[in-house]
């Protein structure tokens, strides 16, 4: 009897493994993970190990698909964090995250709490956080763009 409660134990703790929704783990990529938000201004982008830095006169976007572990259980809810850094107030990075459903259908932009806002660098000169809360729901995806002015670098995300 007591092998067929062993049994029935194991059995009953690998399906609540696969069909129970499980949480995202932790991950950090570097910026050079992502690409030009336009594609034919790849020649903007400098990069140095993880990082990429806008060479170009102009304010470019970076984009950073992020990914998700699991499986279509899987939800993403919590905070995305990028690591950047800017010589001052006129060069501020800027981002924001958006989380799709499984048809590529927007079902958060971290705008949304901010009066449309996209998050900035809280200050200048060393590398600095730019913190935003994000919800991708099962079988969903989450991207980041950034507005990344001349001379300005995007190092990391984590979430």
């Amino acid at each position: 009897m007591s092998k067929l409660i062993a049994y029935t134990s194991v059995l009953a703790g690998l399906l609540g493994a696969v069909v129970a929704p499980q949480e995202v783990e932790a991950r950090s990529l570097g910026a050079r993970g992502g690409a030009p938000a336009v594609l034919s201004e790849a020649g903007c982008w400098s990069t140095f190990m993880a990082q990429v830095t806008n060479t170009c006169p102009d304010v470019k976007a970076w984009t950073v698909v992020l990914t998700l572990d699991g499986t279509v259980f899987s939800a993403l809810d919590g905070t995305v964090t990028v690591k950047a850094r800017a010589a001052d107030a006129a060069h501020n990075v800027s981002c924001r995250v958006q989380g799709t459903d499984r048809s590529n259908n927007v079902v958060w932009d971290s705008t949304w709490n901010t009066g449309g806002a996209w998050a900035s660098l809280p200050y200048f000169g060393p590398p600095a956080d730019i913190a935003m809360e994000v919800h991708v729901p099962p079988g969903g995806a989450a991207i980041v763009d950034c507005w990344v002015p001349n001379g300005s670098t995007v190092m990391t995300l984590n979430w």
